[in-house]
């Protein structure tokens, strides 16, 4: 027998092997063909339901098995809330991103979530790409709230430029400084910055972007004319006043020139700055000045009540003084005598208000006259039931106030169930989620769409049949129009229940007592408010219900080219009164 001879497997064995693994295989090949099919149901199952796919992800949240509206609450908790930095100068800005007026963008979220989930559920196993690919939060800007929030931040970039400059030293010799760059930054750069950052719940930190700002002086300009220089500030002048005489020394004079580039030639000039000869005639003044007396005026609820009659005094003609000096100093060394002239009395007015309702006008009407375009409409509730106007009737267009309009009419559709709160809305949101955010951070896109689906006539019949005067509209060719004696009447109706059932009445004093602009009647008041503001091109608005120890009332004010301090002050000074 051979040794080395090797087994034979027999026929029939391999037969059986064969057999055998081919089962293995059909088996194993069969599974996996029923968990495809299990994954595509599935898959199949989550978009039928308008769910997310299994192992979704937005950046790195879960969203697995979530419907549209709860990616949008989900998204709107988690970033609206994220904190905003702004490194700007040396000095930090912080604010939320939801005041910034960056918001998620919620619609292409949604698209990108479902659409693809629609495209891709008939691939087994596409679920798995959420794991290794989530989705991005890009963001949308709202144009109105990030206007209002620019005002705060571009001032904060500008640093005046300084001009290069010559001076004297103690001991006679021309000093030159040189010239320094300054910063400055737009909204519309800062709209970029923000637009491409990428968002987080963690928040957003960025360094502001600045221009340079050149001097209008540079050091080379002002060095070319140190021979003019050294040839004005050696002036021998001898400046006389009534029995007093004066020489200034060549630093004073060095302090008076002021340099610039000829718009004609565009060389650099030298010239004598008329604010700095000003100074330095107030400086001599104070050698026979007679300070004038003010004439008072006591103003008691707008009318004169006493008037105290003041003096004149006596001082330096300041602009006849001015061009003495300059003509003097461009012609040579020589001599210059000033004039002193009367000075008249000022008028001052010291201005009382009684707590009258005549008091409460008149305190309206001086407000008006101090503060510029505003109109001013004030109803009390409770207490002694007072009500003063004024400018009450001026039209003008309400910014973000007419989203309370918006509010109205959604609530009345709840009320009449033609709507519900968990209805799909825009942006990935539910009713309930939009009409928050419209009043709470003044959010346009869920204001616009509610108005497109009511209707800008609807709303309009709407308020006008609650009693609102037809010079208040969302329906003109003009744009939307509004007062402030319809917005008093308007929250006068809402807090004493005659606009809306109870519910609906809480639910939009509730989200008014928590929007995020608390800058205007809110800060001037210091008690409890709910209001709504509006901003828009320099238009500045606050209607409020205010909550005050003395009694509930309502307090319209609307302006054009003021400030939210401003407006705050004006708040104080009613507040004060009403107490």
């Amino acid at each position: 027998m051979n040794d080395n001879s090797t087994s034979v497997v027999p026929p029939a064995r391999r037969l059986n092997l064969f057999v055998y693994h081919k089962h293995l295989l059909l088996s194993l090949g069969g599974i996996f063909v029923v968990l495809m099919i299990i994954s595509v149901v599935v898959q199949c199952l989550y978009v039928a339901q308008g769910r997310a796919m299994p192992f979704s992800r937005v950046d790195d949240m879960s969203v697995t098995g979530m419907n549209k509206a709860q990616v949008a609450k989900l998204l709107q908790t988690s970033y609206a809330p994220a904190q905003l930095t702004l490194k700007v100068q040396k000095q930090e800005v912080k604010t939320t991103l939801a005041k910034a007026g960056i918001t998620p963008d919620y619609d292409k979220v949604v698209v990108r979530l479902y659409d693809r989930a629609n495209a891709l559920r008939f691939v087994p196993f596409s679920f798995f790409r959420g794991i290794f690919r989530p989705i991005q939060v890009a963001t949308i800007l709202d144009q109105d709230r990030f206007a209002e929030f620019a005002k705060e931040i571009v001032p904060q970039c500008q640093r005046a430029p300084q001009d290069a400059d010559v001076s004297v030293t103690g001991k006679g010799e021309l000093r030159l400084t040189p010239a320094v760059d300054g910063t400055t930054c737009s909204a519309e750069t800062l709209r970029t910055q923000l637009a491409a950052t990428p968002v987080t719940k963690q928040g957003v930190t960025r360094t502001v972007a600045l221009t340079v700002v050149k001097p209008a002086v540079s050091t080379a300009s002002a060095g070319q004319l140190l021979a003019q220089v050294k040839a004005l500030t050696d002036r021998q002048l001898n400046v006389q006043l009534m029995n007093k005489s004066y020489t200034p020394t060549s630093a004073t004079i060095a302090g008076w020139l002021t340099f610039s580039n000829d718009p004609i030639t565009k060389k650099p000039t030298v010239s004598f700055s008329a604010d700095a000869l000003t100074v330095y005639l107030t400086t001599l003044q104070q050698d026979v000045y007679v300070a004038p007396t003010a004439t008072v005026i006591q103003l008691s609820d707008g009318m004169e009540s006493s008037r105290q009659v003041g003096r004149s005094g006596r001082g330096i003609d300041m602009a006849h003084g001015v061009q003495l000096l300059q003509d003097q100093l461009q012609t040579g060394d020589g001599a210059v005598q000033l004039a002193t002239v009367s000075l008249p009395p000022p008028i001052t007015y010291s201005r009382n208000y009684s707590k009258t309702q005549a008091g409460l006008q008149a305190l309206l009407d001086d407000l008006v006259v101090s503060k510029g375009d505003y109109a001013i409409s004030l109803q009390q509730l409770g207490g002694s039931g007072w009500s003063a106007s004024t400018n009450g009737g001026k039209v003008y267009t309400p910014a973000s106030t007419y989203k309370l309009f918006v509010a109205y009419a959604v609530l009345k559709q709840i009320e009449n169930s033609q709507r519900s709160w968990t209805d799909d809305a825009t942006a990935g949101q539910n009713v309930s989620q939009c009409f928050d955010n419209m009043i709470i951070n003044s959010d346009n896109i869920c204001a616009e769409w509610f108005g497109g689906q009511l209707g800008w006539k609807t709303i309009t019949d709407m308020i006008h049949a609650a009693g609102l005067s037809n010079a208040t509209s969302l329906n003109t060719s003009q744009g939307f129009v509004a007062t402030a004696d319809d917005e008093a009447l308007f929250l006068t109706k809402l807090q004493t229940g005659q606009l809306l059932n109870p519910d609906s009445t809480a639910r939009l004093l509730n989200v008014m007592g928590r929007q995020v602009y608390r800058s205007g009647i809110p800060a001037g008041t210091s008690v409890a408010v709910a209001d709504k503001v509006g901003f828009l091109n320099g238009l500045l608005h606050d209607a409020a219900i205010v909550y005050a120890p003395s009694g509930t009332y309502v307090l319209v004010i609307m302006s054009n080219g003021s400030s939210w301090g401003q407006i705050a002050d004006a708040a104080r000074q009613i507040n004060a009164l009403l107490q």
